[in-house]
């Protein structure tokens, strides 16, 4: 026997009799190393900033704070670190990454020292660990694999983890950023407040001094700590997921543990293409929602480097978190357990506290939902109908102290419900009746113990979540590894292992010598015993190891390092070694569906960082979760799912309006797919168009007509028209008015659009219904209902019709300057554009569908000004376009132009306004409540 193993086991053997020892033996726990955080040495380029010990004010509180940056907290650090003083620069992300994310024709700014853009979050995590691996230190961030486009940026990465402890350049948090911005001082700016303006050309390259492009770096003045263009030049990504800032400050505060339904991430110090207001040292956003596969040109970033070895995270409610992050290696599991529809629950673990945590596999987007209102939970196991979720408060093990509780999976709004004492759950569903039992024990002791016969194990009847008339008792002694599905078998595995034949009343002990493969004799200490889901009265379970040659294995194995599979006679069916990167194998559970397991592993320092599936058909071990502990997993898969449903439609595919999701614009449509899909037989009033629709069209105001806005940012004429012909019109036959944008400014681009023709339309989605002629000629069986069942994220609510509110702030102060402006009606993309729109306008009228094409006012500084708005073009060339726009209207009776910009000319004061382009909620009621007058005169 090795000398570990001896050891092992004699310490067992010596504390067996105490309740700490049965703690440490049921887990099979190991001691597990501390590693020390190295000090950092002063890198060339970056600036150590003194915050160990430091507090400081993040967020703000004051009238100009936009409603994500309150409330203030004093936050403090318990670390010094590095941040770069400038930006990173297009010379060396080119260097290190081998490429050029900047068009050599870009009007935003082209050199060596301009500072890098298009960047996505995770190209600039990818050159922070290329950064590492130059300069030979630990990389903070790791991954499964990567997904990137065409242009070689980087959408997505899957399996990602962020290891704040090691030593290696990454992204600053959010909390590093802010301090290291205020350059020692607590000012809105880095050199003062809101009034002191006349420092900001000094500091800062913005919409004032910047003529709409980026600069070099370090042209400016730096701030009290040295950082140049902490303000302006580019916003900077940072290492947080956005969220709600906890109502108490916290020492190593690093963002949001997981992301919310948005997915919004944070970034920081305006940009050259923004306002002053945008510049405040608080500001944590640009103009829309910012997800981490977007990329655009007035976003960068700059490297920060120094281990945090305690970071503290929030919750999507505000509160601070008390574990930590979990990510996904795998995001779509369906082709690994044939199609089925698949939940996870878990224990996330961080010193005493143990969370549930649960991953439904068919939401999108796929995130994990963690439950606090149990601290204590121990194998947590799904209800056969995937609805619910059991789980005790005590572990394997323990003689009293467990309580039983239920809970609703997936609704946060249902706390846990207390139905009794017991131990170690597990579902069984009565053959001959159909009622739903949860089998346990009441007590989980060490079944080598006389007392261990004296225990019961009890069947409780459960219903809709709760409980139904008292318990009954099943058995004598404690059975609390399941019970077969025919009722025959039950089975322990605490220490030995050991099933009841309930036809023959016989307790058989099984994996002993000679079918466990050992010396004559040897009957094996065994535990994380499974019960087949099927009659066969299968076990799975591992063992303690084996120093000599297993004549199962045909060698020597660790502790856990095998998962073995045994039929009721003991023989060994099947082993499955631990994965390669793991010690062994821990929490060892059958699924619901006999061809799959899941798992724990333990790595070489006790570490229980992974949970694997376990395809036993093919032997196959694959990583879905990772974090810092994670312990009792639980699956549940639903009826066979082949991905080709019977009507021959692709679930795959089949509504999958963001997969992938190549910017923030994405999982904006794909909410509004699926409100979409849910109302389009009701519809007859439909709104569409860019950001200006998005924020600035409150369907709520409209009085007679059932409708919904289709809106999304940067939606341009060629998304809205491409999505009215191929889903409006096939799909809502009760259509009576449409509701258009039409932006002059944009007229002079392809297709007057940005995101329908490179990014929304390639979706699966949209590609899928492409292919189909968007379903024109007819749709199969169940069509709606399989599609209004796909996984779209979910950014609203039926009630919300598409509306994104946004609060009041002004039109902005200065406004930007026009870029590339100076066109005229000789434009080629400008002709095309008109031409396109005409005939547009004549298939709706021919449809007698009303049409209105509506301008949106924007700042009215510009009414004072050369150009027509932000986008220009000038006055003279918009007054030929908004003619013409107007000889629309003689197409037909059904053509209308709402011109509600008038030049500039219009009444939507500051107190209306979201900022120098965009309408607020107050505005948006306000202008709707116009339109729904005008559309009350249509016969």
């Amino acid at each position: 026997m090795n000398q570990r193993l001896r050891l092992h086991l004699s310490l067992i053997s010596s504390l067996i009799l105490g309740t700490i020892s049965i703690l440490l033996l049921s887990n099979c726990l190991f001691d597990r190393d501390s590693k020390p955080i190295p000090s950092i040495k002063p890198v060339s380029g970056m600036a150590l900033i003194s915050a160990k010990g430091k507090s400081f004010t993040q967020g703000s509180s004051d009238k100009y704070a936009g409603p994500s940056e309150g409330p203030a907290i004093k936050n403090s650090f318990t670390y010094d670190f590095q941040i770069d003083s400038t930006e990173v620069t297009q010379g060396y992300f080119s260097k290190l990454m081998g490429r050029d994310p900047i068009p050599a024709a870009s009007p935003f700014g082209k050199g060596e020292k301009f500072p890098v853009y298009n960047i996505s979050w995770y190209d600039a995590i990818l050159f922070c660990n290329a950064r590492s691996k130059e300069s030979g230190l630990d990389t903070v961030y790791t991954y499964t694999r990567l997904e990137q486009n065409t242009s070689g940026s980087v959408y997505n990465l899957i399996g990602l983890n962020i290891l704040l402890n090691q030593k290696g350049f990454r992204l600053p948090t959010e909390a590093e950023w802010e301090f290291a911005d205020r350059g020692g001082n607590d000012f809105e700016f880095p050199w003062g407040n809101i009034n002191d303006t006349s420092h900001a050309k000094e500091y800062a390259w913005y919409s004032n001094n910047a003529n709409v492009t980026t600069h070099a770096v370090s042209t400016l003045k730096p701030n009290g700590y040295g950082l140049f263009d902490m303000a302006g030049n580019v916003m900077e990504w940072v290492n947080d997921w956005k969220g709600p800032y906890p109502a108490i400050g916290t020492p190593d505060f690093t963002g949001a543990r997981d992301p919310g339904p948005e997915f919004d991430a944070p970034v920081k110090g305006g940009a050259f293409k923004y306002g002053l207001h945008e510049l405040r040292v608080a500001n944590r956003t640009s103009t829309y929602t910012t997800i981490r596969s977007a990329t655009a040109e007035y976003v960068g970033f700059r490297c920060a480097l120094g281990p945090i070895s305690t970071p503290h995270y929030s919750t999507t409610d505000g509160n601070l978190s008390e574990t930590d992050p979990v990510s996904l290696n795998i995001s779509r599991i369906a082709n690994l357990v044939e199609g089925r529809p698949t939940k996870l629950v878990f224990v996330n673990v961080k010193n005493s506290i143990r969370h549930l945590a649960y991953i439904d596999y068919a939401q999108n987007p796929i995130r994990v939902q963690e439950f606090s209102d149990v601290a204590n939970v121990f194998y947590p196991v799904i209800s056969p109908d995937g609805k619910w979720v059991a789980f005790a408060t005590a572990i394997e093990g323990a003689v009293t102290g467990s309580d039983l509780y239920i809970r609703k999976l997936g609704d946060s709004s249902r706390a846990s419900l207390k139905i009794g004492s017991g131990f170690i759950p597990r579902w069984w569903v009565d053959p001959a009746t159909g009622d739903t039992f949860l089998i346990y024990t009441n007590s989980a002791l060490d079944n080598t113990q006389s007392a261990w016969s004296g225990t019961q194990t009890l069947m409780q009847k459960i219903q809709d979540g709760k409980a139904i008339g008292s318990p009954q008792t099943l058995t004598d002694a404690g059975f609390h590894d399941g019970r077969s599905q025919d009722g025959r078998w039950l089975a322990t595995g605490f220490r030995q292992l050991k099933i009841r034949d309930g036809v023959t009343g016989k307790l058989h002990t099984l994996f002993t010598a000679p079918e466990n493969g050992k010396a004559a004799g040897d009957t094996s200490q065994v535990c994380n015993v499974s019960i087949a889901p099927d009659s066969s009265g299968r076990t799975l379970f591992l063992d303690f190891g084996y120093d000599a040659k297993s004549s199962i294995t045909g060698s020597f194995y660790d502790i856990h390092e095998i998962a073995f599979m045994a039929d009721t006679e003991g023989k060994i069916l099947h082993w499955f070694k631990a994965p390669r990167e793991e010690r062994g194998w821990a929490d060892l559970e059958w699924t619901n569906q006999g061809g799959y397991a899941i798992a724990g592993a333990t790595d070489e320092k006790g570490g229980r960082g992974h949970l694997y599936l376990l395809d036993m058909k093919d032997s196959i071990a694959t990583k879905l979760v990772s974090g810092t502990d994670l312990e009792m997993p639980g699956m549940w898969l639903g009826g066979v799912g082949d991905s080709i449903d019977a009507t021959g439609l692709d679930l795959d595919s089949l509504g999958h309006y963001d997969d992938p999701a190549t910017d923030a614009y994405q999982s904006v449509f794909s909410s509004h797919m699926a409100l979409f899909w849910k109302r389009h037989a009701s519809l007859e009033l439909i709104f569409t168009g860019s950001s200006h629709v998005f924020s600035g069209i409150d369907p709520n105001q409209i009085s007679k007509l059932n409708c919904l806005s289709m809106g999304y940012p940067a939606n341009g004429w060629e998304g809205q028209e491409a999505w009215v012909k191929g889903y409006a019109l096939n799909h809502c036959p009760k259509l009576k008015v449409l509701v258009m944008e039409i932006f002059p400014g944009w007229l002079r681009y392809k297709g007057a659009d940005f995101t329908w023709l490179n990014k929304i339309s390639k979706s699966k989605g949209v590609q899928y219904d492409i292919h189909h002629d968007f379903w024109g000629n007819g749709t199969p069986l169940n069509f709606y209902k399989k599609i209004s069942q796909s996984p779209n994220s979910t950014l609203y609510t039926n009630d919300s019709l598409g509306f994104y509110p946004t609060p009041t702030v002004n039109w902005g102060g200065p406004a930007l300057k026009p870029d590339s402006s100076d066109w005229g009606i000789d434009n080629l993309n400008y002709k095309e554009n008109m031409d396109r729109i005409e005939r547009f306008c004549k298939i709706i009228s021919d449809k007698k569908i009303h049409l209105i094409l509506v301008n949106f006012p924007t700042n009215p500084i510009f009414k004072s000004s050369d150009y027509y708005g932000p986008y220009g073009p000038k006055i003279e060339i918009a007054s030929l376009v908004i003619s013409r726009v107007k000889m629309m209207e003689s197409i037909s009776p059904y053509i209308h132009f709402y011109d509600a910009n008038n030049f500039n000319d219009h009444d939507y004061s500051d107190s209306e306004a979201s900022n120098s382009g965009h309408l607020s909620e107050v505005g948006a009621a306000k202008l709707t409540k116009r339109l729904d007058s005008l559309i009350n005169l249509f016969p």
